[in-house]
């Protein structure tokens, strides 16, 4: 089962959104992501184990009710979200580069990656995504069981959203203590953008591929045009080889 990843940047409540929605964004961000994060922070899953299938799929099924509710006001400001928490990532890096410890620096440069090929996977599926993303449709396709969820993943989902889900605990703990749950999770974080990036680089060639506008109608030369006209009027006989060929089929 393909889950396309409801993509979002892992502070949503940063965009410039009007009052009323960043309260009520922030307000389901915090009961659905904090409880969340403070499991997977107790018990970090291993990669590629049934337990991270596991938080991945809860981790999908809380996205995409948070996008039915918000999507239509946050998907116009999501290109410049990314680019404003690559460049806060990469501002922290060079302010920090002097007094900081070679290791953090090493980790921040891990989370801004994982960033940055979330943001070329928001660019590449917005470039064929429809105005309306049919979140609801999805929401009601999804499995009622995280775990039936979890066996239905396929690789291009499991990966996408492996990529989110850590890019977003790391970017959480990017002032917290202690430095080495930081650093665990920016490794994490920096695997997931590895395995993330072949799928990411796929999508991106298919939407650079397809045309800004497709036509319905088939246009020819006009030469070819006529030709094709008199071979429908007048059907070639088949060739000396082509019966042959079938005398041979059913003798």
């Amino acid at each position: 089962m393909t889950v396309a990843a409801p993509i979002l940047p892992p502070e949503p409540g940063a965009l410039d959104l009007p009052e009323e929605v960043r309260e009520g964004l922030l307000a389901t961000w915090a009961a659905w992501w904090e409880p969340l994060r403070a499991d997977l922070r107790a018990n970090p899953p291993t990669m590629d184990s049934f337990d991270e299938r596991l938080a991945i799929a809860r981790f999908a099924r809380g996205l995409v009710p948070l996008l039915e509710t918000y999507g239509v006001a946050l998907r116009p400001l999501l290109r410049d979200g990314f680019a404003r928490l690559f460049e806060q990532l990469e501002e922290l890096v060079n302010n920090e580069e002097k007094q900081t410890p070679t290791i953090r620096r090493l980790a921040l440069k891990h989370v801004a990656r994982a960033i940055e090929v979330l943001g070329d996977l928001y660019e590449a599926a917005n470039a064929f995504a429809p105005p309306r993303l049919p979140v609801e449709e999805a929401a009601q396709l999804l499995p009622d069981a995280d775990a039936t969820l979890a066996r239905l993943l396929d690789p291009p989902s499991l990966a996408l959203l492996r990529l989110e889900l850590y890019a977003f605990v790391a970017f959480d703990l990017v002032r917290e203590e202690p430095l080495e749950e930081f650093l665990a999770w920016a490794r994490k974080a920096h695997s997931a953008a590895r395995c993330a990036a072949p799928f990411v680089a796929t999508l991106s060639a298919y939407a650079r591929a397809v045309p800004g506008e497709l036509s319905g109608d088939i246009t020819v030369p006009t030469a070819t045009f006529d030709h094709l006209l008199y071979l429908g009027e007048n059907s070639p006989s088949p060739s000396d080889k082509l019966r042959q060929l079938l005398s041979r089929g059913t003798s």
